[in-house]
């Protein structure tokens, strides 16, 4: 008897499972790279708000934006490589929905966005920042989008870089990310993913890479600094650098020393960070002091110098320690002055640890940290010399 309910259980569980949607996978296209640029209709833009609510309103070949989905061509996909070329289909629309839906009158393929590594948005876009607003409401909302994609701004057309040709990928989302991985490791980019961008939207400033491509190269300049949607400039590697190191959140990056007109290199693995920040109440004052300790090794050859000594590498840990000093005060001076963004997460450091504090200076926070003293003080330790005669 108690197999005969077993055998049921299991007969009804075969049928009440299945694909009632299922698609093939041979008719799939499996979008790996969106790339968005304004459309040749954007500065018509406001015409849509003209129309009254009972007239009837014709999209046909309203182009608003400009949308391209790349993807491997899997019918020249060779199995022991597991990638392929990257293929492309570039539609237009009023919005993200009536692109994706453009497009799909030109490919006998389903678009299947599970996959997606990568999203470019063009520095263009930014220059309509409703239009830019449908769009990230959009992928927002899409469940579908992998969260991992990584997104970036581009320089020029976004669409460019769907093609470009990397000379050790086969496409262009496996190039970026590798790269994005690379520069992570020497701590002058910050990758973003989807996740990251929406689960910072509360904040007042955003940071996301910003990549160009000159003659046969692709470049990435630095993160772009964007405030409600709105660029304010960009922060260039070595000023990125800083930061994470300031942070104390850093992989693995290097600094330079001069030893008797020689440069040495300073490889940092390993950084910690306190903060201490201090409230003059008389004089409405915010002070900060960064401790920052920093420790690693010097790598490479010092030719033709004696093996260095215990006072030398002294010297060293000093000359590094002022030399950091100098540039994180530098960083933090366009942050505070130029750009009037916190990316060091001060305001969470004093939410969180001096909540008393906090809501003291919340209503003034803005005008406070623009006119913050700072100071920093980094201890450099060299663990390991590979440095000889």
């Amino acid at each position: 008897m108690k197999m005969k309910r077993i055998i049921v259980i299991m007969i009804m569980s075969l049928m009440l499972v299945g694909c009632s949607d299922s698609v093939e996978i041979d008719n799939k296209a499996f979008v790996s790279t969106i790339a968005i640029d304004v459309g040749k209709d954007i500065e018509n833009r406001n015409n849509i708000k003209e129309i009254k609510t009972k007239d009837p309103f014709t999209e046909e070949g309203l182009a608003l934006i400009e949308v391209t989905y790349g993807m491997p061509d899997i019918r020249n996909m060779e199995p022991e490589k597991g990638s392929a070329e990257e293929i492309s289909i570039t539609s237009t629309g009023y919005s993200m929905t009536d692109a994706y839906f453009n497009a799909l009158s030109k490919t006998s393929r389903e678009l299947h966005f599970g996959h997606s590594k990568l999203l470019l948005l063009s520095e263009r876009i930014f220059d309509y920042p409703d239009v830019l607003s449908g769009v990230l409401d959009y992928i927002s909302r899409d469940s579908i989008l992998n969260r991992s994609m990584l997104m970036v701004i581009t320089k020029g057309d976004a669409k460019d870089y769907v093609g470009y040709k990397p000379v050790t990928e086969d496409n262009i989302e496996n190039y970026i990310s590798g790269l994005m991985l690379n520069s992570s490791k020497k701590s002058i980019i910050v990758p973003v993913t989807l996740h990251n961008y929406f689960s910072s939207i509360g904040r007042d400033e955003v940071l996301i890479p910003y990549i160009g491509i000159e003659g046969e190269d692709l470049k990435i300049y630095g993160m772009k600094v964007l405030e409600k949607l709105t660029p304010k400039g960009i922060l260039n590697n070595s000023q990125v650098s800083n930061i994470q190191l300031i942070k104390g959140d850093i992989g693995a990056t290097e600094k330079i020393a001069f030893i008797e007109d020689k440069i040495v290199d300073y490889q940092i693995d390993d950084t910690d960070s306190k903060l201490r920040v201090s409230y003059d109440k008389e004089k409405n004052k915010l002070h900060l002091n960064y401790h920052v300790i920093t420790e690693g090794e010097i790598t490479g050859a010092y030719m033709g110098a004696r093996m260095l000594d215990s006072d030398k590498i002294n010297n060293i840990q000093n000359q590094l320690s002022d030399s950091m000093e100098r540039e994180f005060l530098e960083t933090f001076k366009v942050l505070q002055k130029d750009y009037n963004i916190d990316p060091l997460e001060i305001r969470d450091h004093i939410i969180k640890f001096k909540p008393m504090l906090w809501s003291e200076i919340k209503d003034n926070w803005s005008q406070l940290y623009k006119d913050a003293d700072i100071t920093f003080d980094v201890e450099s330790k060299i663990r390991n010399v590979g440095v000889s005669n």
